[in-house]
């Protein structure tokens, strides 16, 4: 699964949850979830997108226990 795809999926359901509240405090809440579910998959599309300063700096991947021979 796609991170930021699923980050959106999240926050529509969030607002989905908002609407369906009629308490004011919780509408706020699940609007605020929402806001975060959408801050984290924009923060992921630009992690993702080729060219990214990551790219450069990312470490190849390693077993994370050696062997003891």
């Amino acid at each position: 699964m796609v991170p930021a795809k699923e980050f959106r999926r999240h926050a529509s359901e969030c607002r989905q949850m908002a609407r369906s509240t009629r308490d004011l405090e919780d509408r706020t809440s699940w609007n605020r979830l929402a806001e975060r579910w959408d801050r984290c998959a924009a923060l992921e599309e630009r992690r993702a997108a080729p060219g990214h300063y990551a790219d450069k700096y990312r470490r190849e991947q390693r077993p994370m226990y050696r062997h003891a021979s």
